[in-house]
């Protein structure tokens, strides 16, 4: 249990120095978010707990170095772990290649979806001067393209490492 934890801890602060002191600083990579890589990975490897806590610490990071009121982020990736925790064990069971890259589009699309929401109460509410632009939508598409080019190299790489993509099929 304390080595999962310590595991965790590991990768949260590994993803957030990786995240906001280098990934930001370059710009065909300052769209990419790999909070939601990683937590598209927990969700499917490890325990809705894990992926949970995987979440929530990384959305107080994010809060911590982000000019918008505290909780978005928290709010935002707690939520998108929710959301693809259900579509995982309601629609994509198996551990395949093809159900972990719709997993991911349908990461991206509901971190978009939820971080708007919430930016968008908290902007009429008056909590905040962050509304979108018209132009948000295409780095939005380019997070898509490579948070999928990132999951397929992260696979590529367990698969080589692990059996546990591998497919199994039973004889008769």
């Amino acid at each position: 249990m304390w080595r999962r934890n310590l595991f965790i801890i590991f990768l949260l602060y590994l993803s957030a120095g990786l995240q906001l002191g280098l990934f930001n600083n370059f710009f065909w990579l300052s769209q990419f978010n790999l909070f939601l890589v990683v937590l598209v990975f927990f969700v499917n490897l490890s325990s809705f707990s894990a992926a949970l806590i995987f979440a929530f610490g990384s959305g107080l990071l994010l809060d911590i170095f982000s000019s918008l009121p505290f909780g978005t982020y928290l709010t935002t990736l707690g939520l998108t772990a929710l959301v693809l925790e259900f579509l995982f064990f309601n629609f994509f069971t198996n551990r395949s290649f093809y159900s972990l890259l719709m997993l991911a589009v349908l990461a991206v699309v509901a971190y978009q979806v939820v971080f708007l929401a919430v930016a968008g109460v908290l902007y009429f509410a008056g909590w905040s001067d962050f509304f979108v632009h018209h132009n948000y939508w295409l780095p939005a598409t380019g997070q898509l393209f490579i948070t999928l080019m990132a999951v397929t190299l992260i696979f590529w790489f367990i698969n080589r490492q692990s059996k546990s993509f591998k497919p199994t099929f039973l004889r008769p």
